[in-house]
């Protein structure tokens, strides 16, 4: 707890732009040191749907320090196995949730994205103001602060903006630059979306795999949460991020030669799903994360794609580890800043990498590739040692590749 000879706070009102994990998380914290947090996000609700994602390494302890970890577990999609098929629908490989790691990657925990948004909503919806169905339209940074403009016409005054609204900020489209500067195309696409259980699954991935695809159904037990998964190879070409006809256009499109297995049904469920979620696999690189009296945390900032798994993790301690620094520095946003970069990036970086260290995050190009993939998931079956230079070695290390700092001594 604060002490009497600690400084007072300054620049204690903060906005931070958007409510998936990286603005909850940081809100939390910030509440937790005596700021006021405002989040504003565009969408008129948490957001629905999504992928499953995961939660492991220094931000599982986070979250064991935020009072979430229960939660957390209660939700874990306690997937049993995943298997893949051929064009005939027959078994050719399987393997456990955890990818050979034993008792998981880095002790992850798998939950709903829509899952871990309402879990965080949950924990801070009292303490924390929300500004649903709004958007920031315009930054102005003065003397002692910054004079934002909503799309609403409202207008508003605070000592701080953070962007926490993920690989196409708009803050950081509003303050950096257009995000052609910073993202770095991976050749990759992702949708997903919610389907009937209609293969009659029970906590299990039934996968397909084929040059410059490989997807499938997630199903996740007894609430029926059954979804369609396509990770698809592509050249870049841009999209209207708000046009979900358009993107499902550029889904059958991308997927137009890939028509067997499930695929046919899949891109028909697709089209009668109402929480269709589509997007490229970039990366977000930037020479620094803040700018006057705005910083950008998670997947605006460095944001590793969906195919590392390590994107909510990695902005979970990101979120953590800028509060810290804002209340260890008492809301010296420079001092703060700073820090925060040369204490999170080195991790930011090391997780980033994972999409080329390891192998198994690659959409195969041949069938040569499709038959090397399959032969190695017979080595990643559960109890087996975690092989050096494996996916889940690089995963764990990456992970757990920083010791979340004690900045208990400033909470109020």
């Amino acid at each position: 707890m604060s002490n009497l000879n600690t400084p007072a706070l300054t620049n204690k009102k903060i906005l931070v732009s958007g409510a998936s994990a990286a603005g909850p998380a940081l809100a939390y914290w910030l509440d937790r040191y005596g700021f006021d947090a405002t989040i504003v996000e565009r969408h008129p609700t948490i957001r629905p749907g999504g992928y499953a994602i995961d939660v492991r390494g220094s931000a599982i302890h986070i979250s064991q320090k935020m009072g979430i970890l229960e939660d957390l577990q209660a939700a874990d999609t306690k997937l049993e196995e995943i298997a893949f098929y051929d064009d005939d629908d027959k078994l050719v490989a399987s393997m456990d949730r955890n990818f050979g790691a034993g008792g998981g990657i880095a002790g992850d925990l798998e939950v709903l994205r829509d899952d871990l948004a309402r879990i965080l909503y949950n924990k801070i919806k009292n303490k924390v103001t929300f500004k649903f169905g709004n958007s920031i339209a315009k930054l102005t940074e003065n003397t002692d602060g910054m004079e934002v403009e909503f799309e609403s016409g409202e207008k508003e005054r605070y000592d701080l903006v953070i962007g926490a609204d993920g690989t196409h900020s708009n803050v950081r489209h509003l303050v950096f630059g257009e995000e052609s500067q910073f993202a770095h195309f991976w050749n990759r696409y992702i949708s997903v979306f919610t389907i009937p259980n209609y293969r009659g699954l029970y906590r299990k991935w039934d996968w397909h795999m084929r040059p410059g695809f490989f997807g499938g159904i997630q199903q996740y037990g007894d609430n029926n949460e059954t979804r369609g998964i396509f990770l698809m190879a592509g050249e870049f070409e841009t999209f209207d991020s708000r046009d979900i006809s358009e993107q499902k256009a550029m889904v059958r499109r991308l997927m137009s030669d890939k028509m067997a297995w499930e695929i046919p049904r899949l891109l028909d469920e697709m089209d009668k799903a109402s929480d269709f979620y589509f997007d490229s696999a970039s990366q977000i690189k930037m020479p620094t994360w803040s700018k006057g009296r705005v910083s950008l945390v998670g997947d605006a900032a460095a944001g590793p794609t969906a195919f590392t798994g390590q994107g909510t993790s990695a902005a979970m301690v990101m979120a953590y580890v800028l509060a810290g620094e804002l209340a260890e520095a008492r809301g010296d946003y420079k001092t703060a800043f700073k820090r925060y970069e040369e204490v999170a990036r080195p991790f930011a970086d090391m997780n980033q990498n994972i999409i080329w260290q390891g192998k198994e995050t690659q959409i195969p190009n041949s069938w040569d590739e499709v038959r090397e993939q399959l032969a190695g998931i017979d080595l990643m079956k559960a109890g087996t040692p975690t092989p050096e230079g494996s996916l889940a070695d690089i995963v764990q290390t990456a992970a757990n590749s920083l010791d979340p700092k004690d900045y208990s001594r400033f909470y109020v």
